[in-house]
């Protein structure tokens, strides 16, 4: 994709929300962290804005199953919301990408963050 017509015509205001962070349950439950992100949404949505919804990619300072846990819940909040999904591209081996990471192993790095620019973009393109 090289065009620039092909993306989101100029002057829309895009918001595009990270539905996880780093570390997704501390101190916050399935519920309240999907309620909040859902109030989120809604509003991003009511702002006339086109919303699209990230799921990272999975980084070391979580385990897999907390992290899936969460993403699915948060994938429910985000229906009828256009999702980029890091995550299902990157798989759940933090290993496999592990030439995205920086030295902390939560942060992508330039090549890590440039592939989530990537995917990111390619989720903005008009169908």
């Amino acid at each position: 994709m090289d065009r620039e017509a092909d993306l989101i015509p100029g002057g829309t205001q895009i918001a595009i929300t990270d539905l996880l962070t780093n570390d997704p349950g501390v101190g916050y439950s399935v519920e309240s962290y999907g309620g909040a992100m859902a109030n989120l949404l809604a509003h991003e949505g009511a702002s006339g804005a086109e919303v699209l919804a990230v799921v990272p990619p999975v980084s070391r300072i979580v385990g897999i199953a907390h992290f899936q846990e969460y993403t699915s819940a948060l994938l429910t909040v985000a229906a009828g919301v256009p999702v980029v999904n890091i995550q299902s591209s990157w798989g759940t081996s933090f290993d496999a990408n592990s030439g995205y990471w920086s030295n902390d192993q939560i942060h992508p790095n330039t090549v890590g963050s440039l592939a989530e620019y990537q995917l990111i973009r390619q989720g903005m393109v008009l169908p």
